[in-house]
This record gives C-alpha cells, structure tokens and sequence, in this order.
C-alpha cells in the first residue's frame, strides 16, 4: 500500500510540473504574441500621425497665411462622435477633420491579417504644448489610440505630437 500512495504522490506532482511547465510556455508565447501586436499597433498609429500630418494646418490655412485667429475652425474640447456629413466637401483635407473620426487599418504579416482600429483626437493647445484650452492658438495635438480589433483584451497604443501653424498663422 505505501508504495501504491508514493506511485500516485509522484503521478500529482509529476502532473502539476508538466501543467506548470505548459503554463510557463504559453504564457511567454501570449507574451510574444502581445509584444508584436503592439509594435503593429504603433507602425498603425505612426503611420496614420503622418496622414493627419501631411494635411494642412486648419481649413482656413490651406489657401495661404490668415491674419486673424477667428479664422481657425473651432474644435469642442470633447467629442463623443462626428457625423461624416460635416466634413468638408472633399473629404478630411486639414488636421482638424480627423478629429473624434474611427479609422480601420489591417496589417498583413504572411497569412496572418490583423485588423486595427485608430481614433484620432485633436485639440488646441497652449505654446508650451503640453495644455489642452478650449479657444484657437497656433497649435494644435493629434493624440491617436490604436487597439487590435481582432482580441479580447487588446493593448491600447498612444501616441501625440503637436502641429504649429507656422508661417500660415499671421498675428
């Protein structure tokens, strides 16, 4: 009998080392896994930060320098959704028309295809870049989060960078 109870301790513990060890090898796969969404995620966030970037700086700066700051377009400090329909004509054609917008990018590695969503957020900012204020200046951040569409507990990447109206902006 004693040898009969040793056999079946050696069996439990045997059992719970190989669980234990399968457990140590999928969690560092999922890690993996995690690790190179996220770096997808941020190529898809840098490369949308460079669509709103190549647009001009305001609606009103796309035909040359204004003199006056009443021109720039007015962005609420929050915004929970946008009706397409109030873009302008010709669609998201200066920073601020991306803002509340939802973006669908994919990103394709072999045959593997994942499908990622940006939501873009423009707002004024003060000179130094870092407050958000509720009236026009001559600066304006794009914060974007990027999530993975396609998992359950997807990683939310950020990224922000400030656009100055530059020479467009005359006062």
């Amino acid at each position: 009998m004693p040898q009969t109870l040793i056999a079946i301790l050696a069996m439990v513990v045997t059992t719970l080392f190989a669980f234990n060890q399968h457990k140590s090898v999928l969690n560092t796969r999922m890690g993996m896994i995690r690790q190179d969404v996220s770096m997808r995620a941020t190529g898809v966030a840098v490369d949308v930060m460079e669509e709103i970037g190549a647009m001009a700086f305001d609606d009103a700066t796309k035909t040359g320098a204004i003199s006056e700051l009443s021109l720039l377009t007015y962005l609420p400090l929050t915004i929970d959704s946008v009706d397409t329909e109030q873009l302008e004509s010709g669609g998201a054609d200066d920073i601020d028309d991306f803002n509340g917008l939802t973006l669908a990018r994919t990103r394709t590695h072999g045959e593997q295809t994942v499908n990622f969503v940006a939501r873009p957020r423009i707002n004024y900012v003060s000179t130094d870049g870092t407050s958000i204020v509720a009236y026009a200046t001559k600066f304006k951040r794009v914060s974007i989060s990027v999530v993975a569409a396609d998992f359950v507990f997807p990683d939310t990447v950020r990224v922000s960078q400030v656009f100055a109206c530059g020479s467009r902006c005359d006062w």
